[in-house]
């Protein structure tokens, strides 16, 4: 039944999530690509919100496109793109939520690297399904941008508010 869904939780598990988070090899590369120049640059004429959203975000989702090409072998181009989207938007939702953060920490992109690798080992150890079907796996990656979301619409209002602190850029 390709709808059940099991997990199991071991302590092991938990005690290997920060050694796993840094040694993730797309998270301490990409990260110093994307926050620690990327951002910086396009906060010389963007505002933290947009920088974070549509460049950074839709450019780090779109980076990681060549590797799932074969969703389109095995989805075909209407679930391809479908599924696409949901992981586009599960990786802007992570962007803007990562940028505040980066701000608050100033310009910390070791805190970046440790939250791009804890969204990505968090995806490995219990929230991405290997679905069988692009709806399968586009819903997984839903699941895995509502609490991003969430965050985010506190966030961004707050931020606006109060300040997103720490935003010089290079």
């Amino acid at each position: 039944m390709p709808w059940h869904l099991e997990w199991h939780f071991t302590w092991t598990t938990l005690a290997l999530l920060p050694v796993a988070m840094f040694l993730d090899a797309g998270a301490l590369l990409e990260e110093n690509g994307w926050r620690g120049f990327a951002l910086p640059v396009l906060l010389r004429s963007h505002g933290p919100l947009v920088a974070s959203l549509i460049v950074v975000g839709l450019a780090w989702a779109t980076w990681h496109f060549p590797v799932k090409f074969d969703v389109f072998l095995d989805y075909g181009w209407a679930g391809a793109l479908i599924y696409l989207s949901a992981f586009s938007l599960k990786i802007v939702a992570i962007s803007v939520v990562m940028t505040y953060f980066w701000a608050r920490a100033g310009q910390a992109t070791l805190l970046a690297i440790a939250m791009h690798g804890l969204s990505n080992d968090f995806a490995r150890v219990g929230g991405l399904v290997d679905g069988s079907t692009w709806q399968v796996d586009a819903l997984s990656e839903i699941n895995l941008a509502v609490p991003f979301i969430v965050v985010a619409c506190f966030l961004v209002p707050w931020a606006n508010r109060y300040g997103w602190s720490d935003l010089r850029s290079l």
